[in-house]
């Protein structure tokens, strides 16, 4: 009697209540999300830094061109693409000009826009459109590079070879707003900076053992080039120079 009105027990266990199964559904599906986010924008930076890259190149091989014409109208030695030793790690040069007069280390940038700076200032500002950006300023940049390079010299018994700096920056749609007398000329100036009097000095250079004892310094083991380029590659996300 009475065991008709009674209940099925539930079996404990199974299936569990809707309002779980939809939550770990959301969750999974927040994940997946966040995710795909992650990925766009890691391939995203990687593509910029890829595409960054090769303009650079480009830049430096065309101001590497217009470099080798001047230096052969003048009887200049060159050399691109220098690794120098600093301290544990390597630097690296885009171009050395060596003449009578003494030597011209060349930064080569590629940004293009509006580029706005003094020799002073510890970042200098790009303008392309409404976007508004940041770089460290190449010419401490290139001090570093033109310090590094003296330092080796002297190692080498080389005291008074005069080093200047140049910055030049190689997209056809810049414009410069430096101040201070800065040595930072687009490719179409390229020419027009080498005619300075300065250029026409003879301070009795010995061209060919400076560029002898460059390349004996210059470092040459891949690996070591590949780590820094690897390095550079990693810096270029953030604002720390190119060294």
């Amino acid at each position: 009697m009475g065991q008709e009105n009674q209940k099925p027990a539930k079996r404990p266990g199974l299936g569990g209540s809707k309002l779980d199964q939809t939550s770990i559904i959301l969750w999974a599906l927040a994940a997946v999300v966040i995710l795909a986010v992650v990925l766009y924008v890691v391939i995203k930076r990687n593509r910029e830094a890829a595409k960054n890259a090769a303009k650079g190149r480009r830049g430096e091989a065309a101001v590497a061109r217009k470099l080798g014409s001047i230096c052969r109208s003048k009887g200049f030695a060159l050399l691109n693409n220098v690794y120098l030793p600093l301290y544990d790690t390597t630097t690296q040069i885009d171009h050395i000009v060596v003449g009578p007069f003494g030597i011209v280390v060349v930064e080569t940038k590629a940004d293009q826009g509006e580029i706005y700076g003094s020799p002073k200032d510890e970042n200098w500002v790009q303008i392309i459109g409404s976007a508004r950006n940041k770089h460290y300023n190449p010419l401490k940049q290139n001090k570093t590079h033109c310090d590094n390079l003296r330092h080796n010299l002297k190692k080498k018994n080389l005291y008074v070879v005069k080093i200047e700096s140049l910055v030049v920056y190689a997209a056809k749609n810049v414009q410069l707003y430096t101040t201070g007398n800065a040595p930072v000329v687009t490719m179409k100036q390229l020419k027009k900076f080498f005619r300075q009097p300065l250029f026409s000095e003879n301070n009795k250079v010995n061209v060919d053992k400076v560029v002898d004892t460059i390349n004996e310094i210059r470092v040459k083991d891949k690996r070591t080039i590949s780590a820094h380029v690897a390095g550079v590659k990693q810096m270029s996300h953030g604002q720390h120079p190119k060294k």
